[in-house]
């Protein structure tokens, strides 16, 4: 199975990044909880991303837009 068919992958949300991941990513959580890594986002910012591979660490997911700056 490829990594973009992955389960999760493909949905559009909006969060907020809520901290930094040990690898730089910005880090958020969805509503069940389950982590979700976000590359070139910040703390602070609201963010509307594509969910795009899930793996045993989390979910891992683009930036479409930024809503609000941190």
């Amino acid at each position: 199975m490829s990594r973009a068919t992955r389960k999760g992958g493909g949905r559009e949300i909006e969060v907020v990044i809520e901290a930094m991941g040990a690898r730089g990513d910005g880090l958020s959580k969805l509503p069940d909880e389950t982590p979700l890594f976000v590359p070139h986002a910040l703390p602070g910012e609201r963010v509307r991303i594509r969910t795009a591979a899930k793996s045993d660490a989390g979910i891992r997911g683009g930036v479409i837009e930024l809503l609000e700056e941190s």
